[in-house]
């Protein structure tokens, strides 16, 4: 099976510099839209993971992730999005 794409844009999601390789995500996407709606959904589970092992090397101190202010998961969200960024390219065909 070969890969088939002929003057298309596709776009391509990158993490701290690199493609981003999650499991179960795709390569490129064929939309911004959806480039976009997996770092949304990325980098809040991302962002609720590096907090709950915040919260467990801190012995349980700090609040649960379901207890903090929606700001406050905002905040967290928003500077794990700032390692994202989506990279558009123009496929051409070979003439």
């Amino acid at each position: 099976m070969s890969l088939q794409i002929e003057n298309k844009t596709v776009y391509v999601i990158y993490h701290n510099g690199q493609p981003y390789q999650a499991r179960g995500r795709k390569l490129f996407y064929a939309t911004k839209g959806a480039a976009n709606g997996v770092i949304t959904v990325d980098a809040e589970r991302e962002a609720r993971r590096r907090y709950d092992k915040k919260r467990r090397e801190s012995n349980y101190d700090i609040p649960n992730w379901w207890d903090l202010s929606f700001e406050e998961k905002e905040t967290l969200i928003g500077e794990v999005k700032t390692e994202f960024e989506v990279i558009e390219y123009v496929l051409k065909r070979k003439k």
